[in-house]
């Protein structure tokens, strides 16, 4: 649809990881609300990425904040920030040309990966986002297993076959909740070292520092812990010690 391209891969995310000695993800959830002006969105997102770069590995956005500035502003605020490894959480479930178009506009808006839910399926689902989003350069990580507990209803019931589609499809990693560790030792059991894992759920959902990485993950994500702190910085500064890439 548009003509851009994703330009990192994992391997640029491991890379930073590295170098950062960092394991830590953001998780940027900030909205507006009433009063608040984009304006005023975009200044708090920009100081909070103007803040973090020693301890931020990557920055996971999603659609409230996305749509709370517009696909151009959040395109701008990407241009701005390289440094920073950017996935795109658009709550990507629908059928195949939905999908195409949706990784498309990650793509325009400078984002290095997006998240997929693999309950739809490969076939007009997966497939799609994988072949689009490599075929720009990018990732994609896939959501198998969600805390929430209607999640234990229908979605988690089947977390085994979607692990297994999800590696069939060619995803390059994992979004898994670190409020529920077994889901991510289920999972390392059947993707082994081939692929990441990056855990969401830590600290305002109660999953402890460093449970996910003890338990299989590569990354904790970590949104208001951080982002509503009254001192972001230092809260994100405190959870890197806590999550080195290199613990000796």
């Amino acid at each position: 649809m548009f003509g851009w391209a994703f330009t990192r891969g994992i391997s640029w995310l491991i890379d930073r990881a590295r170098r950062i000695n960092s394991r830590l993800i953001l998780a940027l959830d900030v909205c507006r609300r009433s009063g608040v002006s984009p304006r005023d969105v975009r200044v708090a997102v920009e100081n909070l990425l103007d803040g973090l770069r020693d301890y931020v590995v990557g920055v996971k956005i999603g659609l409230p904040t996305i749509l709370s500035l517009g696909m151009d502003s959040i395109r701008e605020i990407l241009e701005c920030y390289r440094d920073y490894y950017f996935i795109a959480d658009l709550k990507i479930a629908d059928v195949g040309h939905i999908v195409r178009t949706l990784c498309s506009y990650a793509d325009y808006m400078g984002f290095d990966a997006v998240i997929v839910h693999a309950v739809i399926g490969r076939c007009g689902g997966l497939d799609e986002a994988v072949n689009e989003v490599h075929s720009r350069g990018g990732a994609v990580f896939s959501v198998c297993a969600m805390s929430h507990r209607g999640a234990e209803e229908v979605l988690n019931r089947n977390f085994s076959t979607l692990v297994k589609l999800s590696m069939d499809a060619g995803v390059d990693g994992f979004i898994l909740p670190a409020t529920m560790p077994e889901y991510i030792t289920r999972a390392r059991r059947i993707i082994g070292g081939s692929k990441i894992i990056l855990s969401p759920g830590v600290i305002a959902q109660g999953a402890s520092i460093g449970s996910a990485i003890k338990y299989g993950a590569d990354f904790e994500i970590i949104g208001r812990g951080i982002y509503a702190a009254s001192n972001p910085i230092e809260k994100a500064r405190e959870y890197s010690q806590k999550l080195k890439w290199y613990s000796g």
